[in-house]
This record gives structure tokens, sequence and C-alpha cells, in this order.
């Protein structure tokens, strides 16, 4: 069953029934198959969540319950987490641990990507200072783009004064630059190699982030209670989801191919490359990530950003014990 819902929400909603009723306890059911449902939810479909998508199909087709419920943007994700509409998010760490810091319980339970963005920019504009009065879009002030975009101007140039546009969605700031209404903006690393297709030569990465800010940019988080409660399901998520991101890097034309047939937008002949670049730089966490170090850089990072005030150390955000449980089998 798919549902869509634009705006406030937008759905595309994976909803296979299982043997099992709805409302039963998660755990085994008596044929040997899986029971138990969640309400999951992610952004725009990229090769990023192509993974997801595959790990979400095999929990549903071991018996679970999963709906996918898809988002316009990180804002109404996290805001139907606030509210209580969706059980997982997959939304930015940052936007994530700013929720968290207003109020939300969620916490971390594995990690999704990591920093996967790079500032472009038109040929002609070649340094950070050269943006001054240009047309600069971010997703959100909030947000992963936001911050690392804010945060480099004013690290280089803080002095500059750029013309900063909100967008949501990198396919949208994409399509923003290829129709000449802004002048520079954070892609991610698909976005690029599509820009730089489209017109060879005409932009150029003025910044690349994933080197500069090497933070923990996506989470798959939930609220405590929702975990304890279904620990067999969350458990199972990671495990199927391990095994996925393993039987990528091993065979990386399992992407390519479920790349090609869930992204028809995205011309054929760049998804190679793309996935090329992805497992190479270690986007995908082969083993959840998590660990300590990072993820307290990132809340640092976007602590000084943001200005948090609830959020400070590893424990305010992360609960590493069901992908430590995982990891140990």
């Amino acid at each position: 069953m798919f549902r869509h819902r634009m705006g406030a929400l937008l759905v595309i909603g994976v909803f296979l029934l299982s043997a099992c009723t709805a409302g039963s306890s998660p755990g085994a059911s008596g044929d040997g198959e899986k029971s138990g449902s969640a309400r999951f939810g992610r952004g725009t479909l990229s090769v990023a969540f192509i993974p997801t998508e595959m790990t979400i199909e095999r929990m549903n087709e071991m018996g679970y319950e999963i709906e996918v419920i898809e988002f316009a943007s990180t804002s109404t994700e996290i805001q139907a987490a606030t509210e209580g509409e969706i059980d997982i998010a997959s939304a930015s760490a940052a936007a994530t641990m700013t929720a968290v810091d207003a109020g939300l319980t969620n916490k971390f339970f594995m990690a999704r990507y990591i920093n996967e963005f790079v500032l472009v920019a038109k040929e002609e504009f070649d340094t950070c200072d050269s943006l001054d009065g240009q047309r600069v879009a971010i997703h959100a002030q909030t947000d992963i783009t936001g911050l690392l975009t804010l945060n480099w101007f004013e690290q280089n140039c803080p002095d500059a004064e750029p013309s900063i546009q909100i967008i949501d969605g990198s396919e949208n700031r994409l399509a923003a630059l290829l129709q000449d209404q802004l002048d520079a903006s954070p892609l991610d690393l698909q976005g690029w190699q599509q820009l730089e297709a489209e017109r060879p030569g005409e932009f150029a990465i003025i910044a690349n982030f994933v080197e500069d800010f090497p933070v923990v940019a996506g989470v798959y988080s939930a609220p405590p209670e929702f975990l304890s409660e279904n620990e067999e399901l969350v458990k199972d998520f990671i495990r199927t989801h391990l095994e996925v991101w393993d039987e990528i890097y091993e065979d990386p034309d399992i992407l390519v191919q479920e790349s090609e047939e869930r992204l028809p937008e995205v011309a054929p002949e760049l998804i190679p490359g793309i996935v090329e670049q992805y497992l190479e730089l270690g986007i995908l966490p082969r083993d959840g990530d998590l660990a300590e170090e990072p993820v307290q850089f990132t809340i640092d990072f976007f602590s000084e950003a943001a200005g948090f005030e609830n959020v400070g150390d590893f424990a305010d955000v992360v609960d590493r014990s069901y992908l430590d449980e995982v990891l140990a089998e």
C-alpha cells in the first residue's frame, strides 16, 4: 500500500501485510514468521537511501509490517517524529539533534551515512569572498547543509554577506542551479555528478565538505520506549541493514542495478560513478558507525553553530546498545 502526503506531510507508504494481525506483540509468530510493525520516515529517494529500501523490503518479507513514509523535507519529517506520527526517523543528525535539544526524545540507534555534501558554485565564483552578495541556497538554517555552509562562510570569509535562500532538497537546489536561479549551493554527491553531466565546466566544487567536516550526516533514530518495546524488530533492522551494506561493498553492481531500477530520473550512465564515490569515501557506514569520537565531534560542531542548550554529550542523543548487541553476534 502506498500513501502520499505533500506539504505538511508527503507520504509514500510501503505497507506489506503479513499473516500476523495488527497490534500483536513484537516477536516471532507461531509459524516462524516475524511480527511487529513500524512507521518509518525517510526523505526523497536517492542512491544513499537505496540500501534502506532494500532492508525494509527484506524486513517485510520476514513478516514485519514496515510502512515507509516519504517526506518532502527534513523539517516535516522531524515534525512528524515530534508529533508521534512516525516511529523511526532517518533524518539528518543535525536536524534530529536540534529537535532533541528542543524536547524530542529520539535516540540515534544506527548511522545511515557520513557527510556527503560539497559546495558547488558557478565557475566564475572561485573563492569564498567572491560569493558576497550572490544567491546561495541551503536546505534550512538548522539542517546539515545550512550549518555546514554558514560555518564555512564564518570560517573563511566572515565579512561576506551572501543572499541566503531556503530550498528544501538537494534535487530542488540542483534544479535551481540548472535554471540559473542560484549561484552556489551545497549538493550531495549524486546531485554534483548530475550537475557536472548537465553543464560540464560551468560549475566547480568550491568547498569539499566531505573532507572539511567529517560529521555523521544521517542517522536512524526512535523514541526509547519504541526501541525497548520492539527490541527484536530493531535488532533485525540493524542486522539486515548491515548485511545489505556488506553485500554492496562486496559487489557494488548490486547498488548500481538497484539504483538504476529505482531512480529513473538519474541517467543510468551516471550511477556507476556515483556508487563508486559513495563506497570509496565510505559514505555508507558498513559497521553502523555511531562510534563515540565521530558522534561527539558532530555534536560539538553543530552545537557551536546552532547553540544547543540540552545536547552536549554522546549519551544525550545515542543508544548504541542494540547496534552493539548485533555487532557482538
